[in-house]
């Protein structure tokens, strides 16, 4: 299983960053398949950023992607996704129409082959998530507030973790935000399959591979 999926919202030259991930995979066994595709809508969160078709340089490298529509209507952005080639999606509990989207998703989920997630803030207590656990592949748990990388991560985001993991064995739980070679290692025992990594690995391209044999060396 995937330990670290990379974000890609700060690289300005992926295939650049995809070379060094082919390297990297090419000589450990803790290879990282599957790429974080951050979306923001300048609504739903303060920055607009984010570039969907970076989905397709993934397909054409062989990574999987992540889409996390970080936006107030991801209706759009989802049919696009999908057109693009996207593995999952995953959208925000706290949107004003996530239900009717929620659905959508789960009607594109058994005729496209993705799988489908939904991501809760730091402030959502996981008990929201209860009545759609038995539809969803995966949650995201926010660990910072999203729209805007570099954040410290919040160490209340454990107690939420642990109480998710005790309650819900099998879902694939995924955390992102603030995660580093300080908290890596905690968050996996804490319960989490997985973590989006973003600064801490891009916010300087250079070091992109020593830290990130870094992260795997601790998980």
């Amino acid at each position: 299983m995937n330990k670290i999926l990379p974000s890609i919202l700060n690289i300005d030259n992926l295939n650049k960053f995809l070379d060094i991930l082919d390297k990297i995979n090419e000589e450990s066994n803790k290879k990282i398949t599957e790429i974080h595709v951050d979306i923001m809508d300048g609504i739903f969160v303060e920055n607009k950023c984010g570039n969907l078709e970076d989905i397709c340089i993934l397909k054409s490298r062989n990574y999987l992607s992540d889409v996390h529509l970080m936006v107030e209507n991801p209706k759009d952005n989802i049919d696009k996704a999908i057109n693009f080639g996207a593995d999952s999606i995953t959208i925000h509990y706290e949107i004003k129409e996530f239900e009717n989207c929620f659905k959508y998703l789960l009607e594109l989920k058994n005729t496209q082959n993705i799988k489908v997630g939904i991501s809760i803030c730091p402030e959502t207590d996981i008990t929201c998530l209860e009545p759609f656990m038995e539809q969803i592949d995966r949650v995201l748990i926010m660990s910072v507030h999203p729209g805007k990388g570099g954040q410290t991560f919040i160490e209340e985001s454990y107690t939420k973790l642990e109480a998710l993991r005790e309650k819900y064995k099998s879902i694939k739980i995924i955390v992102d935000g603030g995660v580093n070679d300080n908290n890596i290692n905690n968050i996996i025992e804490k319960g989490a399959d997985s973590v989006v990594v973003g600064s801490y690995i891009t916010k300087n391209i250079e070091y992109a591979e020593r830290k990130i044999k870094i992260l795997n060396s601790l998980i």
